[in-house]
């Protein structure tokens, strides 16, 4: 797979081992990557103040079981672990920013039975930029976020009616969207997901509680689909 301009792969990281990327930074431990209900890996955590958390910048190092022994995938930084739960979720590339809020990197998106996806098993590829992540020089422009603030308020509640109207599957005609209600209503959606994970982030901080079932919607499914999914089946 060729990699855009001003870019370098990083590796083919998959959206359960972000999850466990960034609980290991929360928790600074090692944290066994799990997926259907098997340990496939390890999320390796090292103080700021080892060789290799300086050597690669990053705390975290995500590795996956082999018959073999451990294979390293790559070391990733907190902001990247979170874009490619994000990008999973939204389904769309997503651009990775540092913590002083600068473009360092992108997270490509592939549709589950797209031949790169199915090829390197995961529909996520992360990429920094090109020349290490403090190297400002010939940046790529970032690619523009598809989400903007909506600060209208009828034209807010007319979207979330369509989206509503979606979202519950109610049959009834809705029309066309044009391009501004479009945004308009990826906006909502994008508070909307937002919203669902910091639910499941005070859950699992404040009451101990992991909600894995929930989170694996989440990553998989986006906020709106899974929140349509509970809605349908009360008792899943």
């Amino acid at each position: 797979m060729p990699v855009p301009v001003g870019y370098r792969n990083v590796a083919w990281l998959r959206p359960y081992e972000a999850v466990a990327a960034v609980d290991c930074y929360k928790h600074c431990r090692d944290v066994p990557i799990r997926h259907e209900g098997k340990v496939l890996g390890w999320a390796r955590y090292y103080d700021s103040a080892s060789p290799e958390a300086r050597k690669y910048r990053a705390n975290v190092r995500i590795e996956r079981a082999h018959p073999t022994g451990a294979r390293l995938v790559c070391w990733v930084r907190p902001h990247e672990a979170k874009a490619v739960i994000g990008g999973a979720s939204m389904k769309r590339d997503m651009p990775v920013e540092d913590s002083r809020g600068r473009h360092a990197g992108l997270v490509q998106y592939f549709p589950p039975t797209s031949p790169a996806a199915v090829r390197f098993r995961s529909v996520t590829r992360l990429l920094r930029l090109s020349g290490g992540g403090d190297d400002r020089d010939s940046v790529p422009t970032a690619p523009p976020s598809p989400v903007r603030e909506t600060t209208d308020r009828a034209t807010l509640e007319d979207t979330l009616s369509q989206a509503m109207a979606r979202a519950y599957d109610r049959g009834e005609e809705v029309p066309d969207e044009p391009e501004g209600d479009t945004r308009d209503r990826r906006a909502l959606e994008a508070a909307f997901h937002e919203a669902m994970v910091r639910s499941y982030e005070r859950a699992r901080d404040e009451a101990n509680y992991h909600a894995a079932l929930f989170l694996r919607l989440l990553t998989e499914k986006g906020g709106l689909a899974t929140a349509r999914q509970l809605l349908h089946n009360p008792g899943f």
